[in-house]
């Protein structure tokens, strides 16, 4: 049985992530972006590496700094794009399908997937295997 201790450092490491989740308000963003920081609409980003949690790449571009060898590099500004969001067409075969997004993340059962393509192989794969029929035909045009 969980402690109260370790429920409340789960909830608050919970609200910590959902509020990362999101783009950052401009000033931490400029902050961030000075330093290298990028966001794709999906993760953030300092040189050739990624981060859920904006907090992680700042702190690793700030470590990054301090080594004797660093050279800053020039870089045209880091970018900073929307978050990625599913189609309407794909919002309505998730829903077919019991997919979710959080955001960041297509949900399907225990699993995540970066690309909702992949979630719907699975869930379709999964259908299959335990004798479900699953039909789509979308009304989008």
């Amino acid at each position: 049985m969980a402690t109260t201790e370790s429920r409340n450092s789960n909830l608050n490491q919970n609200r910590k992530m959902e509020k990362e989740r999101y783009p950052l308000p401009d000033a931490e963003r400029d902050v961030a972006a000075s330093m290298g920081v990028g966001f794709d609409g999906r993760f953030y980003r300092y040189r050739t590496f990624r981060y859920e949690r904006c907090c992680d790449a700042v702190s690793y571009a700030k470590l990054d700094r301090v080594k004797p060898q660093y050279q800053a590099k020039v870089i045209n500004g880091a970018a900073w794009e929307k978050t990625v969001e599913p189609t309407d067409q794909e919002q309505c075969e998730m829903a077919a399908l019991g997919i979710g997004f959080d955001g960041r993340y297509f949900r399907y059962e225990s699993y995540r997937y970066e690309r909702c393509a992949d979630a719907v192989s699975y869930a379709k794969l999964q259908n299959r295997e335990n004798g479900l029929s699953y039909s789509f035909q979308s009304n989008l045009s």
